[in-house]
């Protein structure tokens, strides 16, 4: 007689990297906001630390937990397509180790889906450690915003006060940081984009999500609270994955005016910015 296999409403895909006291605050949360609602749950993380962390991350693994123990770092996309590819839920939670899933986050996320056939990927309201609101949309990358991103000063740009709403609406792209997918549709959109090591791949998924037909919703009802940078101007330009990702989605995406043009914009904008912290 064939085992009976018990049905898993969600699969969450953790990433450690050489902090497993976060990663585990992470898998506590998440398992104890899906036990408020009974949901059936598992929990895979997949571990970048080049062995350094995986006995640690392998003694966590109790109960509905996998790990995936890579030899080397295989960054955001690649790592967390191990994960999708091993999960067996009926909606996969894409989640970064410093975000903590509630029990209403986890409640409305599926509901929504339930409510809202189309829907491709739900994402809450993020928030600080200490309450403040952290923007987590976004529009999808066109020279205009990209212009406006490296060479406008922050004072003159409108920015919409997403933190200001109060029902879900569409958007262009969210954070990585914190998804709900349903798995067959991550299925039929082959995982993220390898291509891309760290950013920009959870931006790459929400174009190719609405190009296939499905919306990318913003909930703002809901707040989880995601740790996050600090958003110091320095990071941003030192960032060592972030302006060569930038630049290889206009490539994959745009023509080759455009992406020349991209890299001029990034070229001056970099070195603006450089030579004014230098003045300063």
């Amino acid at each position: 007689m064939e085992k009976e296999h018990t049905r898993v409403d969600v699969t969450a895909i953790i990433l450690n990297y050489n902090d497993v006291a976060l990663t585990k605050r992470s898998l506590d949360a998440f398992e104890s906001a899906a036990s408020a609602f009974g949901f059936k749950v598992e929990s895979i993380i997949v571990d970048n630390s080049a062995k350094s962390t995986g006995a640690a991350i392998k003694a966590l693994c109790i109960g509905n937990r996998k790990a995936i123990l890579n030899l080397s770092n295989q960054g955001f996309a690649a790592a967390n397509n191990q994960g999708i590819y091993n999960a067996s839920g009926e909606y996969l939670l894409i989640v970064n180790n410093d975000a903590f899933a509630t029990a209403e986050s986890l409640e409305k996320g599926l509901r929504f889906f339930k409510d809202n056939l189309g829907t491709g990927i739900w994402a809450p309201r993020l928030t600080y450690e200490d309450g403040r609101f952290q923007n987590s949309v976004g529009v999808q990358p066109s020279l205009r915003s990209h212009f406006a991103e490296y060479l406008v000063p922050a004072r003159f740009l409108r920015i919409r006060q997403l933190d200001k709403q109060k029902s879900p609406r569409r958007v262009d792209t969210v954070s990585g940081a914190f998804m709900l997918i349903p798995r067959a549709i991550m299925a039929d959109l082959g995982g993220f984009d390898e291509d891309y090591f760290f950013t920009v791949e959870d931006i790459d998924l929400c174009v190719r999500m609405k190009k296939a037909g499905y919306s990318v919703v913003y909930d703002p009802r809901v707040s989880v609270v995601h740790i996050g940078g600090s958003g110091q101007s320095w990071k941003w330009l030192n960032d060592p994955y972030m302006h060569k990702a930038r630049l290889l989605y206009f490539k994959k995406n745009h023509s080759r005016l455009a992406f020349l043009a991209a890299s001029a914009i990034t070229w001056f904008g970099l070195n603006i910015r450089k030579l004014l912290l230098k003045w300063s």
